[in-house]
């Protein structure tokens, strides 16, 4: 997988994530904070762990999870 396409999926799986958690909620409207849960910062440390520069076991396991989800 090319380093584009890890990128955007990273962000698509972290914005379907967002999207979902929001969903589950009793909000009537979108906001960035609800009930003190922050979904910027859980939109981005979810495309961290798909970005970030880390050991070769977490690049793994993050690879793994793509090849799972992409299935």
């Amino acid at each position: 997988m090319s380093l584009v396409a890890w990128i955007s999926a990273g962000g698509s799986i972290s914005k379907q994530f967002t999207q979902l958690h929001f969903a589950l909620q009793t909000a009537s409207q979108w906001c960035p904070v609800y009930d003190d849960f922050d979904y910027e910062e859980f939109y981005n440390f979810i495309v961290d762990y798909f970005e970030a520069d880390t050991s070769p076991a977490a690049r793994n396991a993050a690879r793994e999870l793509l090849n799972w989800w992409n299935e």
